[in-house]
Formats: structure tokens, sequence, C-alpha cells
């Protein structure tokens, strides 16, 4: 399932924008609002509540690195896309994809995509191969394919060298440490007409789950969104309505 390039593209001006006005408003607060209501609680020679020393606290301290962090950051992703899209060639390795192949293997949320959507095209290369005749061993070489994450193409790699050494699939599964959702049903009791189509369901099963995760990602996305966007205005917008009420 490849992500529509439209979609892509909208989600990733509305995230330069809400940067923007982000970056914009809290610019505003700061240089205007934030000063000349000091200086009217110094007129009045009252102090300052504590909700609005601490929205000052907030705007002198952690806001402008923050936002000149998440700015940067953003700017390098683009930048780096787009440079890969002008300068390097698709199918070349990413001099970070050690790193982030590790990051990806290892964080929750992360680490199931990885492994759902490589178990699906490893799954599906294999039952390729098998039903063209090839060996075992033969067809999941052939699925041990460069685009799947380096953790998953180490486990198929001992997967390989386990049958080589003479372990039956199912055993060598095991010691490699595939799950065991796979090795089940590539247990000893499966014949070799049977090993296709149960490869065939791994990888449909596989598809599934990932395609599941997608969605349930994408819809919590929005919710998160306003639930954050919310807690910003709310920790703008009460210190002054408070700051109204004392004066």
């Amino acid at each position: 399932h490849r992500a529509d390039p439209t979609h892509s593209q909208l989600q990733g001006m509305y995230s330069w924008l809400i940067l923007f006005m982000l970056t914009l408003i809290s610019t505003i607060l700061g240089i205007y609002v934030v000063p000349k209501m000091e200086q009217i609680f110094k007129d009045f020679r009252v102090p300052l509540p504590w909700e609005f020393r601490l929205l000052v606290n907030v705007f002198n301290t952690a806001l402008p690195p923050l936002l000149a962090a998440v700015a940067a950051i953003a700017l390098l992703v683009h930048l780096g896309r787009w440079s890969r899209a002008i300068f390097v060639r698709a199918n070349r390795p990413s001099f970070f994809r050690p790193i982030v192949d590790r990051l990806r293997w290892w964080l929750p949320i992360f680490h199931a995509i990885e492994r759902d959507r490589g178990l699906a095209d490893a799954c599906e290369i294999f039952a390729d191969g098998v039903e063209q005749a090839r060996t075992l061993p033969e067809a999941l070489l052939l699925s041990n394919r460069s685009h799947l994450n380096l953790g998953l193409q180490k486990k198929l790699q001992r997967w390989y060298d386990a049958m080589v050494q003479g372990q039956n699939l199912h055993e060598a599964g095991v010691a490699a440490g595939m799950p065991a959702l796979v090795t089940a049903f590539l247990s000893d009791g499966t014949s070799p007409q049977g090993v296709g189509p149960a490869l065939r369901f791994l990888s449909r099963y596989y598809r599934g789950r990932q395609e599941r995760l997608r969605i349930a990602i994408n819809a919590a996305i929005a919710p998160a969104t306003s639930l954050v966007l919310g807690a910003m205005v709310a920790l703008v917008s009460l210190p002054i309505f408070r700051t109204m009420q004392v004066l």
C-alpha cells in the first residue's frame, strides 16, 4: 500500500503552516503583549499573578530554543529529502541507514511497523520462490531483500545459515529468533507443497496487521494534534485572562 503523494504533500504543508503560525503568534505575544502587560502592572504597582510570571518565563527561556530546534529539524529533514531527490539515486543506501534502522527496530511502534511490513514482503517473495520450484534455502535467501530493515535482514540471514547447516525450516526459524507464528505455520508437519500457501497466509496476515496499525495511527494524529494545540492555547490564554481579572 503506497501512500498518496498528494496527501503526503498536504500533510507537509500543514506541518509547515502550524509551525509558522506558532512562531508568529509567539513572536507577537513575546514582543508586544507581554511587555505591555508587565508595564501596566508596574504602573499600577500591582504584583504579577503567578500564572503570568510562568508565561513570561516560558517565553523568555523555553519557547525560543524549542521553536528554533523544531524549525531546524524540519528544515534539515526537508533539505535532506530535496538533496536526496536531486543528487542521490533512490536505490543507493543511506549513510545513516544503520542508525535509523536500529532505532526503528527497537522503538515499540516503529518496531511493529518495520516487522510487519518486512515479514509481509519476505513471506510473499519466499512463497514466490517455493512456487517456482526453488529449494527452501534458495527461496529464503531470495526473500532477504535490501529494502528490509537491517534487523530483519539479520534474522533472515541467520535463518538461512541454520538451514544450510542442516536444520529443517521450523528448527532453523526457531534458532534464528523468528516470530512464533511464523515457525508454527512452518512446523515439521508442513509438507513442501504446503509451505507456499502457509507463506501466502502469513504475508496476508502481516500485511493486514501493518494496515490496521497505519489506520490507527492516522486516526490518532488529528485528536493528538488538537489536544497539543489546545494545551498550548490554554497555556497562553489562561494567564492573560487571569491577569485581566486582577486588574
